[in-house]
């Protein structure tokens, strides 16, 4: 962080800084991609119950003190940093992006929507995960996939996300 940010962040009460850092905290690590209504600024305004500019105000030196990623647009959306790396498991290498796009294209997790409705997708499952979707794009059209498991485990679903993962 650099010595302006500091200077920046600590002239601000600390109280509602922090307040915004954990519900960013919390909307980051619960938000799906389809869903990103709630991280913008007058959402968190109106939630904390601050005026607008104040939470843009705290949210832009959150971005500058590099806690929170900015996603620029209408309406610009903000994400907290860790939270965001740990629920997509990818390496966030910039503060702010032009836009959602731009976003999904540098950290790659466009992949991670086909299938995200499996609860472990992105930890107990994430090995079988990436095997598949290697399966699915081997050129030049996929290898099979054979899916193997007792009764109820979910071989079915996994077939399906497979397809719609391949489909997109």
């Amino acid at each position: 962080m650099d010595k302006t940010a500091q200077d920046s962040l600590a002239k601000k009460p600390v109280d509602m800084r922090d307040r915004i850092l954990e519900h960013l905290e919390a909307l980051t690590s619960a938000v799906s991609l389809d869903d990103l209504a709630r991280l913008s600024t007058s959402d968190i305004a109106e939630t904390l119950i601050i005026s607008r500019s104040l939470a843009s105000q705290y949210l832009n030196d959150l971005v500058r003190a590099g806690l929170v990623v900015k996603v620029a647009g209408r309406p610009v959306r903000y994400f907290h940093r860790r939270a965001f790396q740990k629920r997509f498991q990818v390496k966030l290498s910039a503060s702010e992006y032009a836009s959602l796009a731009d976003l999904i294209q540098a950290t790659g997790i466009a992949d991670h929507r086909d299938f995200a409705r499996a609860v472990g997708f992105d930890l107990s499952l994430s090995s079988v995960v990436e095997q598949c979707k290697a399966a699915v794009q081997y050129p030049p059209f996929g290898l099979p996939i054979l899916l193997s498991g007792g009764v109820g485990v979910g071989k079915s679903f996994l077939s399906r996300l497979v397809y719609e993962y391949g489909k997109n």
